[in-house]
């Protein structure tokens, strides 16, 4: 495992400015598996925060390579289903949203996680599928009967225009190479009416500084 530095994934500039510093001292802190990825109130940190010069994307520069092998090997977020009625509100919301200008139909979620926003898609009749990397999440997934894959989406064999509608709900911002998933997505959404929806961190709000 190392540390990686990188061009900007959307323009290639390798011109940027450091927006935050990075909260770990060494690289074995950072690649940690305990506290460079799993989330809990006693590991909110984040690697060096950059923002590019030439077109201002936002990104973590340097990364961990390995990181899907990171990912799925999570240990479980004891905490991500703790406030887990204000996220079955907050997935009803987004779905009552998009529901104004797209058909029930066949969904796929990218980075479900535990497929809350599934399970209340579901209940709306949607017919549902996710991609979860993280193992544990992907067992509660299948434990509610939700068909999802454990594996990233340039891995799996998937027709195109198998959905319309995919989702991916603060999930971009963790992506290597957000191009190519886009790509990728562009290929099974379904010709001329697919919709796909992303979530973004507001890198100007107060949480986020703190």
């Amino acid at each position: 495992m190392k540390m990686v530095f990188r061009n900007c994934a959307i323009c290639s500039a390798d011109d940027f400015k450091v927006i935050y510093p990075s909260d770990f001292k060494t690289l074995e802190e950072f690649s940690n598996i305990e506290t460079g990825y799993q989330f809990s109130e006693k590991t909110m940190k984040t690697g060096r925060i950059v923002k590019c010069n030439n077109c201002g994307v936002v990104y973590v520069n340097p990364y961990v390579d390995e990181i899907e092998e990171n990912y799925t090997n999570l240990n479980e977020d004891i905490f991500y289903e703790r406030f887990k009625l204000q996220k079955i509100l907050t997935c009803r919301n987004y779905l009552k949203q998009i529901e104004r200008f797209s058909s029930k139909g066949k969904l796929l979620d990218i980075g479900c996680a535990t497929g809350i926003f599934l399970e209340v898609a579901k209940e709306k009749g949607w017919q549902v599928e996710g991609i979860e990397l993280a193992h544990w999440a992907v067992l509660k997934c299948r434990s509610k009967g939700l068909k999802v894959y454990n594996q990233p989406l340039e891995k799996l064999n998937i027709s195109s225009n198998s959905y319309d509608l995919i989702t991916l709900w603060g999930v971009i911002e963790h992506l290597i190479n957000p191009r190519e998933e886009i790509l990728q997505i562009k290929k099974i959404l379904m010709g001329g009416g697919g919709e796909f929806l992303i979530l973004l961190l507001n890198i100007k709000q107060l949480t986020l500084k703190l």
